[in-house]
């Protein structure tokens, strides 16, 4: 077991915040995510092993994300990512917020021509995407939580933009009801803009439909 202030810690830190260590063994950031999250969690979800999570180790697997952003290599397309931030997404004690927040570091630091989107019932303009490290980013998007859920308003938003886009990514627990129906609201952007605009989805709970 890892202590803190113990050679071990330090190991860790050295190894996982060595660039080159980091891109000769093809680590991506998610997989340093997922580690950073069960290790935070001091257990596993299966099993009966259970540790002290050391803020030493906390904050070098952080700080490897970071590092790792820089192994990507950008898509350099045009990607407006919408982060549903509304009231349910803070359930199973925010994980869903969580992924949203991971998932909104890695496109502020990897592609240049995205752009981050928060909504709820409403388009969230008060709401703005800081420039900072994964833990500046990922700890607003924990904050941004509130109202009900329209899906539909990533599509119109674009459109009443004039966005010219390669794709949506839109980050969501899939509860949605209100305003139209989301899919709909993309039929009308690709008629109206581009009819090669890509729609990907990041579900963040398990359900048995998607928008």
């Amino acid at each position: 077991v890892i202590a803190e202030h113990s050679s071990y810690a330090k190991v860790i830190h050295e190894r996982f915040n060595d660039l080159d260590w980091l891109r000769n063994n093809r680590l991506h950031p998610g997989n340093i995510y997922s580690a950073l999250e069960v290790y935070s969690n001091g257990h596993g979800k299966q099993g009966k092993l259970s540790w002290n999570p050391v803020q030493s180790v906390i904050r070098s697997l952080s700080s490897s994300i970071d590092l790792c952003f820089k192994n990507l290599v950008p898509t350099n397309k045009n990607i407006y990512l919408g982060i549903d931030c509304s009231g349910s997404m803070s359930d199973d004690n925010y994980r869903p917020l969580k992924v949203a927040g991971f998932m909104a570091a890695l496109l502020r630091k990897c592609e240049l021509f995205s752009s981050v989107t928060f909504f709820d019932d409403k388009v969230r303009t008060d709401l703005s995407l800081p420039n900072g490290s994964y833990d500046e980013i990922s700890n607003y998007v924990l904050r941004a939580r509130s109202g009900s859920t329209n899906l539909s308003l990533p599509f119109h938003d674009a459109l009443n933009r004039n966005l010219d886009l390669d794709a949506f990514v839109i980050i969501t627990d899939n509860e949605t009801w209100v305003g139209g129906h989301p899919q709909l609201a993309f039929e009308k952007y690709l008629k109206a803009k581009n009819p090669n605009t890509k729609l990907i989805v990041v579900a963040v709970t398990a359900t048995d439909y998607s928008i």
